[in-house]
């Protein structure tokens, strides 16, 4: 078992670097796939895509009933003991369970989709859209489960791949049906459920052929699927009230609203978003580190790792976002194209304040786990989740997109307040105003100068030349306000002989 008895810092650099690695490969194949749908669409037709695809997102999020994340945790237990026989039967039930939830969900829909369609989407379209995905619906288990087993067995490259090769199957399939002038929602749907189907084939064989030392005859171990169950019920109650915050905005603007404001806030979100092509996946370095300081007692590493956070991450989201919140109509128009401008302007501006704290949020979530802060987090999940409800429905029904953008800033500050307190009791972090009233003043400074002298790109290549001109200013903030702290890199180096924590499952879907 060469694989888990590398030192540390190898164990979570190797690991991480492939995870990065695909994760960067996927986050541009996934905005292409947008950009494709925005400028081949109508602003119906493009939100009514998202609404239902959101549908299936929610329910994916409950289709293994929690099982999925808990065959990861016992798979790498199991493998270390040379138990191949329960590693087989713990992939094995999960894929039984992922395969009939799914299977049972489909045909729910199957039935109601035309009710669905007129009662909730708003459209008749609708109902043909909820027929294609439920084959989305159904191949992603197949491709969550064998996911799910080869996290376990720790192959990065292979299970931190399947994302990158599913939108990159969707991108190309989509670009077919464009290419023969047939950019319609409904083709488009099944470019996307084509995709994981031949993705789910893919994989499958990639497991019986390449690794078919772990492929056995699947037996039945009580005991082994009543230790699943244990894990895998708190882990989807939790898992349940994260996504129900996370997916409220879609459904109270798909239910109060048309599906033209999903379309807006499906544009404005991901933009406003961007810094986290880099931030997020850089987060799953931190859950194996932090768990390791932890219970090592490293707290003064832990602390220059919480200082460190709490600069270079919101540095890298004003990055993007302060050059978005200047030229809002310009990046929407260049991105997603003239047609959203009017719609999604004022919404995006706000938006990107969302970024500010969700970035940090998601740190702060990380660094609580790894810290072993799971009842607390459950707790302040649920009173946000209960906040979320009532802000949420109140802002989107009276305000529409810029209800849920302001619903979001505030839920998300929320979070960021309430994790840091529980996190400050066993990390004494104190949060770096002085710099945060740097980078306030930066922004205004620039905000300023623009609409004095009335500088906005007209072009592609004014835009990127103001993007070179900003990032060289950008550079000269860095280098006077220094934010980074090598001691960030000690702390990484400084556990290179102890044993490993393997890292975390990367979500696709979250």
């Amino acid at each position: 078992m060469e694989e888990y008895t590398h030192p540390l810092t190898q164990r979570v650099l190797r690991g991480g670097m492939i995870v990065l690695f695909f994760s960067f490969l996927a986050s541009p194949l996934g905005y292409a796939f947008r950009l494709l749908l925005s400028r081949t669409l109508s602003i119906e037709m493009y939100g009514l895509f998202y609404a239902v695809l959101a549908l299936f997102a929610t329910l994916i999020t409950y289709n293994d009933l929690g099982f999925g994340l808990s065959a990861a945790y016992f798979i790498p237990k199991f493998l270390a003991k040379g138990d191949k026989q329960s590693v087989w039967n713990i992939h094995a039930y999960d894929r039984y369970i992922e395969f009939g939830t799914s299977m049972l969900f489909s045909i729910v829909l199957f039935f109601s989709a035309k009710w669905l369609a007129l009662v909730y989407f708003k459209n008749p379209m609708a109902e043909y859209l909820i027929y294609i995905f439920c084959v989305y619906f159904i191949t992603n288990s197949f491709i969550s489960s064998i996911q799910k087993l080869f996290l376990g067995l720790q192959k990065e490259h292979i299970y931190s791949s399947i994302q990158t090769s599913s939108l990159f199957s969707i991108l190309v399939f989509s670009l077919f049906f464009w290419f023969f002038d047939v950019p319609r929602v409904l083709y488009y749907a099944l470019a996307w459920s084509g995709a994981y189907l031949i993705t789910s084939l893919a994989y499958t064989y990639i497991l019986y052929k390449k690794h078919a030392s772990v492929v056995l005859k699947t037996t039945w171990d009580k005991g082994l699927c009543k230790k699943m169950f244990a894990y895998a019920l708190p882990t989807l109650f939790t898992t349940s009230i994260y996504t129900f915050i996370i997916s409220t905005d879609i459904f109270f603007l798909t239910l109060f609203k048309t599906v033209r404001e999903v379309g807006v806030y499906s544009v404005v979100m991901p933009i406003a978003a961007i810094s986290g092509i880099f931030l997020y996946p850089i987060n799953s370095f931190f859950f194996p580190l932090v768990s390791h300081l932890e219970e090592k007692g490293g707290m003064a590493q832990m602390l220059y790792l919480m200082q460190s956070i709490l600069k270079i991450v919101p540095l890298v989201t004003a990055y993007f976002g302060i050059f978005v919140f200047l030229f809002p109509k310009e990046t929407i128009g260049l991105l997603f194209g003239k047609q959203w401008t009017e719609l999604g302007t004022i919404p995006l501006m706000i938006a990107i304040v969302v970024s500010f704290f969700s970035s940090l949020s998601s740190y702060f979530t990380t660094i609580a786990a790894g810290i072993g802060l799971v009842k607390k987090r459950l707790h302040i999940a649920l009173f946000l989740a209960i906040i979320n409800i009532v802000l949420s429905s109140i802002l989107i029904y009276t305000y529409g997109v810029v209800g849920a953008v302001v619903a979001a800033v505030l839920i998300q500050c929320c979070s960021v307040l309430l994790l840091g307190k529980v996190i400050s009791h066993i990390i004494a972090f104190r949060y770096p105003i002085v710099f945060y009233g740097e980078l306030a003043l930066f922004a205004v400074l620039l905000f300023t100068l623009t609409r004095v002298f009335n500088l906005q790109p007209y072009n592609f290549y004014q835009y990127i030349l103001f993007g070179g001109v900003y990032t060289g200013i950008m550079f000269g903030f860095i280098l006077v306000s220094k934010p980074f702290n090598q001691k960030i890199f000690n702390t990484i180096l400084s556990a290179r002989k102890e044993k490993p924590t393997p890292p975390p499952y990367p979500d696709p879907f979250t």
